[in-house]
């Protein structure tokens, strides 16, 4: 449930956010390269090197990789609040994000972080 709780923050903190900013102003409309410099230091990390930098620690992980999720939301186009409408709202969205991840993750251990990231944010946006 903790993990589930850390994702959904994450989610919400770097992705939902500046999309909610951009109905106010367009001045708080995050670019591109906003993305990519937020990303920009963790982006040569695969897994086990993530894993390895966090000493384990889920929290410190989930933190490194929150960039690499709104960069791919970014780059994707994907609408989080439309997607977490369609599959009844942002719990079973995050958990579902959560599981993929985290099979990637563990199942892919010297793949780059960022793909595997992408990958997930891929698979459950095109999921039905």
């Amino acid at each position: 449930m903790m993990r589930n709780y850390l994702l959904l923050t994450i989610l919400l903190t770097l992705s939902l956010a500046p999309f909610l900013n951009a109905q106010e102003t367009d001045s708080d409309v995050l670019e591109y390269e906003d993305y990519v410099q937020m990303a920009l230091p963790n982006l040569h990390h695969s897994c086990r090197t993530a894993w390895e930098a966090t000493s384990g620690d889920e929290t410190k992980l989930l933190e490194m990789i929150g960039p690499m999720i709104a960069l791919s939301l970014f780059h994707r186009e994907i609408d989080l609040i439309a997607l977490a409408e369609e599959r009844g709202g942002v719990e079973p969205l995050q958990a579902e994000f959560y599981e993929t991840l985290k099979n990637s993750f563990l199942g892919e251990p010297d793949a780059m972080l960022v793909g595997v990231v992408d990958q997930a944010v891929a698979e459950v946006a095109d999921a039905d």
